[in-house]
């Protein structure tokens, strides 16, 4: 018998993990999850964070979420936990997520409208179709991947865009100060890359997603960025920790 450990199967972890969830109390409220980084550093994640309830939001979220207006596209819908609430406040919602089992768990969850896709291609998924809100609440704005993969994923959601509308997410100011972040951000300079360029994937029993680019980065910083490519920084709402949620206003001209 072969007992050399080869590393976790890759696979949808995330959807595995939102079905056990949603499937059982217990696991939902005390289940743990593994944020694994490139460097190998591991974070536990409370499971109960992704179910999170209006009433328990802390109150950035809640700020963002007063924002929204019109029909909304929310990208990484998740298990619904910001497109319920939106249906039932009576706003229009289309979720998106890579995770089939995501895209189930949303569906059981009560979310209407939901596809299963990527990103990165929302144009080719939506268009023609014009929404006013783009939400990328919980940690969404590190989707953004890198400075260059960014600017085709704003210009594609110009594409599925109103004229004034807004993109609302939720991002974190990368950790420059710990030994650990010092180190990380002297590799990236080294090689060319923000500071806050990561890559980490989601593991769960003996699964993990694949690996996946994610771009933490100051607000100010993302502004510069998103100008660039027809998104004006508007409005932030800092936490008392490194996260932040901001409100960006889609431009027709002068980038």
């Amino acid at each position: 018998m072969n007992t050399e450990y080869t590393g976790p199967r890759i696979g949808d972890a995330m959807g595995l993990l939102l079905r056990d969830a949603n499937a059982s109390e217990a696991t939902r409220a005390k289940g743990k999850h593994v944020r694994e980084f490139y460097d190998g550093y591991l974070s536990i994640v409370d499971t109960k964070d992704l179910f999170r309830r209006p009433l328990d939001w802390p109150d950035e979220t809640w700020w963002g979420y007063e924002r929204i207006q019109g029909d909304v596209l929310d990208l990484s819908v998740g298990a619904g936990r910001f497109a319920v609430p939106l249906q039932d406040d009576g706003l229009a919602v289309a979720g998106l997520d890579i995770s089939p089992g995501a895209v189930e768990v949303a569906k059981l969850r009560g979310v209407t409208d939901v596809t299963c896709g990527d990103l990165n291609e929302v144009a080719s998924i939506y268009a023609p179709r014009r929404f006013d809100t783009v939400l990328l609440l919980g940690m969404g704005l590190l989707l953004l991947r890198s400075p260059d993969k960014a600017g085709a994923t704003l210009r594609q959601l110009h594409q599925v865009t109103a004229r004034d509308a807004k993109l609302i997410g939720e991002g974190a100011v990368p950790d420059v100060d710990s030994p650990r972040g010092k180190q990380l951000a002297a590799n990236n300079l080294r090689a060319g890359l923000w500071p806050g360029q990561q890559r980490a994937r989601v593991r769960y029993q003996d699964v993990a997603t694949p690996w996946s680019d994610l771009l933490y980065a100051s607000a100010s910083d993302l502004a510069r960025l998103t100008l660039h490519h027809g998104w004006r920084l508007a409005a932030v709402k800092e936490s008392q920790g490194n996260t932040y949620v901001a409100e960006f206003h889609r431009m027709d001209t002068g980038f």
